[in-house]
């Protein structure tokens, strides 16, 4: 089936997509409170919930129902996870991590972005070209950056309990190809609800408004928005690739992803489940970021077979986008912390 046709059933189904929409958004009230919190015993279990955005064919998910069965397993059903995705909650992972802040749900993962509007602080994974590969990018997550957030978190009353990743950023487009920043000039880009990114984008030329993630197909099937960015594994479990023509690697940020549990939560918790929930955090953490490193490979060579183009750019070419945002350092230095900023700059040097 070829790209044109399917834009056309995806109006087809848009008002039974609404309805489908609609009918979940009549069950959030129930759906979002809080696990029910038993005696903690086999036979009345603690009952959590778990939220995040990703499809149910994303890496995130995969570790989450992991995640699920291995505390369940490791606490001999004293503890019950229940586990929500793909926006069945709420639309972003800001949206879902202030739900956890508040304790209308108990456990939630949650990009660094999309954290960022609650705390400046993790606007540090938003500088652009900060790491220079993975290495370096895990380095800074079993080091002294993750445990400077993790006393973040705890102010915002969360409490971390692994640190995982969704992998570099690159640039996708439904219009033209990205083959330079020239090329970046006008086009209207969808970015994450966050300032920063879209000064950020701004600044390379691009017309960039922050949406919500489970309004991006649509925005791109409807032509309202030209381009985004993201991942080879979320173009492809998020479907993307039915509306996306070009992939350009550009590795512009990399993402983490933390899973945190409401602290209020947490703390009600016997001594030896808050260690079953910590104990498998691994999960979350060194086990999703392998993961979405190898689902990332797998998608690329699914996205060509759909008909993406891949775009590799030259080091010279590499090196004017980041030129060209360089300034954003600066801008945000008092915002972020120059002492944050120089625990990340230091893995990469």
């Amino acid at each position: 089936m070829n790209k044109i046709l399917k834009r056309v059933l995806f109006f087809g189904f848009l008002i039974l997509s609404s309805m489908v929409i609609a009918a979940c958004g009549t069950s959030k009230s129930s759906s979002s409170a809080s696990g029910s919190k038993g005696s903690g015993t086999s036979e009345d279990p603690i009952k959590l919930n778990y939220y995040h955005v990703a499809q149910e064919n994303h890496p995130t998910h995969a570790v989450a129902v992991e995640y699920k069965e291995k505390v369940e397993e490791l606490s001999e059903g004293r503890l019950q996870l229940e586990v929500f995705c793909c926006g069945q909650l709420y639309p972003s992972e800001t949206d879902g991590a202030e739900a956890a802040i508040k304790g209308d749900v108990d456990i939630a993962m949650s990009s660094a972005p999309a954290m960022s509007s609650l705390n400046s602080s993790f606007m540090v994974f938003d500088l652009p070209f900060l790491f220079k590969n993975e290495e370096q990018a895990y380095a800074a997550l079993d080091g002294e950056l993750s445990a400077a957030l993790d006393k973040k978190l705890e102010e915002m009353g969360l409490v971390s309990i692994g640190w995982g990743s969704t992998g570099f950023k690159q640039l996708v487009s439904a219009k033209d190809p990205i083959k330079s920043v020239d090329d970046l000039k006008g086009m209207r880009m969808r970015v994450m609800e966050n300032k920063m990114h879209m000064d950020i984008f701004n600044s390379l030329g691009t017309n960039a408004s922050g949406l919500a993630f489970g309004e991006v197909y649509s925005a791109l099937s409807q032509g309202t928005h030209d381009m985004l960015d993201s991942t080879a594994a979320y173009v492809m479990s998020s479907s993307f690739y039915e509306v996306v023509d070009y992939f350009t690697v550009t590795n512009h940020f990399f993402h983490p992803a933390v899973t945190f549990i409401n602290k209020e939560t947490y703390d009600s918790l016997p001594e030896d489940l808050q260690q079953v929930l910590m104990e498998a955090g691994n999960i979350v953490g060194e086990k999703h970021r392998q993961l979405v490193a190898e689902q990332e490979k797998t998608d690329r060579k699914k996205m060509v077979d759909e008909g993406v183009e891949i775009i590799e750019l030259s080091d010279k070419e590499l090196e004017k986008f980041e030129e060209a945002v360089q300034p954003i350092y600066e801008k945000y230095e008092d915002e972020i912390g120059k002492d944050l900023i120089d625990i990340a700059k230091s893995y990469s040097e």
